[in-house]
């Protein structure tokens, strides 16, 4: 595509709010502007990314919370048919009412909603989530495309009716944050990692109770095991029950054994001491960005089989487990701890595999999927 005009529209953008939607918006306006095109960056955060323009949106309904979401989006499209650009760019979130109000607006350029995930809203089980569906699917029918990251979200996508298959585009991928080489910092413990949002589908509890088998049935990890659990405080109740059962197998343990780490700044630090990565969802995942991520530092992981079905790894790249099976969990980190040659081979051809992935990749194929 020549040079042209973009507009990347994320509510949120990286770093103000570290969420895998933020990181991939703003991400692809970086990449897009390396490319060059003049790309204007809409959003509510106070960032300022490298060789992207930021259209800020600022004050817009303080005084109505609930409806926050929605006045952004109004006020993003005003901005947006104001610039007309050539192309837009719509992170959805789990809704989106910007490119329906950029139609009513008159815009009359190309536009492609993005949808990195649905989360929990496909459940349908609130009149609030049937809204947020009601206003997704509008934007929806206002676009050219829905771009979505990947097979699974794409029959989400489908499945809720938000648009027809044959408009729907499949990235296959996306760029990961990460040194593309083995990089492990050694302090004398055996560390299990997992970064994700404190939040039930994330499984934080399973790997809990992974942890106590381990601690009743061998000896090492009475010695040696660590485990931090890093990531956004979205759920707050939960997190303080993962908070109290960590404080008993702390006690039992007599050490500190477990940490939790929430709205950590960078996580780097973590992935770069971690033997192993876990990542223990039990469901409502459209991608998987931390399991790339822990590949890219050239370490083992551990997965559900959720990430399976969504490709990003296999049994000749990481390990295996069911949803929500402890016993299975603490089984592959035993395996891991006491065949670290093996794991290590798995690891390197996890590494190979995430090299093949980065951002500029993903902004080219955005806009060839829009052509």
């Amino acid at each position: 595509m020549a040079a042209t005009v973009i507009a990347v529209v994320s509510r949120a953008a990286w770093p103000a709010v570290h969420g895998g939607a933020e990181l991939f918006a703003t991400r692809v306006a970086e990449e897009l502007a390396k490319q060059g095109h003049r790309v204007l960056l809409v959003t509510a955060s106070n960032v300022s990314p490298s060789a992207v323009e930021v259209v800020r949106i600022d004050g817009v309904c303080r005084w109505m919370p609930l409806l926050r979401s929605i006045c952004v989006d109004w006020e993003a499209a005003k901005q947006v048919a104001r610039i007309e650009p050539d192309v837009v760019l719509v992170n959805a979130y789990w809704s989106s009412a910007t490119a329906w109000f950029l139609r009513r607006l008159g815009y009359r350029g190309r536009v492609a909603l993005i949808i990195h995930d649905l989360g929990l809203i496909h459940r349908r089980d609130s009149a609030g989530k049937q809204f947020r569906l009601w206003l997704l699917a509008r934007s929806a029918s206002a676009s050219d495309v829905v771009i979505v990251p990947t097979e699974r979200v794409a029959m989400d996508v489908a499945r809720v009716s938000l648009a027809s298959p044959d408009r729907i585009r499949v990235l296959g991928f996306e760029g990961v944050e990460a040194p593309m080489k083995r990089v492990h910092v050694e302090n004398g413990f055996f560390d299990v990692v997992q970064v994700a949002r404190f939040s039930p589908n994330k499984g934080q509890h399973v790997l809990l109770k992974a942890v106590d088998i381990l601690l009743r049935e061998t000896e090492w990890a009475r010695r040696e095991l660590r485990v931090v659990l890093v990531g956004g405080l979205t759920d707050r109740g939960y997190y303080q029950r993962l908070a109290a059962e960590a404080a008993e197998i702390n006690a039992r343990a007599g050490r500190r054994l477990i940490e939790l780490r929430p709205n950590v700044k960078d996580v780097d630090p973590y992935y770069r001491v971690a033997d192993v990565c876990v990542a223990a969802s039990l469901g409502e995942e459209g991608y998987g960005i931390a399991v790339e991520e822990c590949m890219g530092y050239g370490k083992p992981v551990v997965a559900t089989t959720l990430f399976k079905m969504l490709g990003r790894i296999d049994e000749e790249t990481g390990y295996i487990v069911p949803p929500g099976d402890p016993a299975a969990l603490a089984d592959a980190l035993r395996a891991v701890h006491d065949k670290p040659d093996e794991a290590l081979k798995k690891a390197s051809r996890g590494l190979e595999k995430v090299r093949q992935h980065s951002w500029d990749k993903v902004a080219s194929r955005i806009l060839n999927l829009l052509d």
